[in-house]
């Protein structure tokens, strides 16, 4: 099984700036979510949604998802395994997190850098991570 991860961001940062998305991204994606409907009426979500862009969608779904599942759930911690719950603070585990998931599915090394090292300045956004 395999739990969803967040980043836990330094303070002064935001998801907007994160994801790399424009200015003003962050504002439209809360205006627009506080109109999200109530209720069960489908119709209603359906067209809400539709009513995202693309950098709206992106907070969305990186805020519904994170960085996706991580497997296995159960990883190493100084020496033993723990189960994935809670949050990682020490910034050579967390890192060492995000460069080995991916292992089992046959992501390339080269690749896993490039997503958690590609972005400038990635890992001085963050505090830590967290599982959802």
């Amino acid at each position: 099984m395999g739990v969803r991860l967040y980043p836990i961001l330094k303070e002064g940062v935001t998801l907007e700036q994160f994801l790399n998305l424009p200015e003003g991204a962050q504002a439209r994606f809360e205006a627009h979510e506080a109109k999200r409907p109530s209720g069960s009426d489908f119709m209603a979500y359906d067209e809400w949604h539709k009513g995202m862009d693309d950098d709206m969608e992106a907070i969305n779904c990186f805020e519904l998802f994170g960085w996706g599942k991580f497997y296995p759930c159960d990883w190493q911690k100084d020496g033993e395994f723990v189960s994935c719950s809670g949050k990682e603070l020490d910034k050579a585990k967390w890192e060492n997190l995000l460069l080995t998931n991916g292992e089992r599915f046959g992501i390339e090394r080269e690749e896993r850098v490039k997503i958690v090292k590609g972005q400038p300045n990635f890992t001085d956004m963050l505090d830590g991570v967290h599982w959802g």
